[in-house]
């Protein structure tokens, strides 16, 4: 990730030679998208790249419960962690 971050039509490029039904424009803009809202906010700057906050963790397995109904409840820290990134900040 930290390379398509610095290398944008380079990713696209390789992108679209494996997956050819893609228009490069629009996965473009997806990408810097995706980078520029999930990847390159300060507070990513600061945890590093990959970094998934709990709080938006819990959300998501909370919605994943309310719409699938887990007949087992699922724990948070049965399925998330963060302690095995490694570290990339963006740059």
């Amino acid at each position: 990730m930290d390379y398509a971050i610095n290398h944008r039509d380079e990713a696209i490029d390789m992108l679209v030679k494996y997956n050819p039904e893609l228009v490069w424009e629009e996965a473009r803009l997806i990408l810097d998208t995706t980078i520029d809202n999930l990847f390159l906010p300060d507070q990513y700057k600061e945890v590093g790249l990959g970094y998934v906050f709990e709080d938006k963790m819990q959300t998501t397995l909370d919605l994943v419960d309310e719409l699938i109904g887990l007949e087992n409840p699922v724990k948070l820290s049965d399925i998330y962690t963060n302690d095995l990134l490694p570290g990339i900040k963006p740059s």
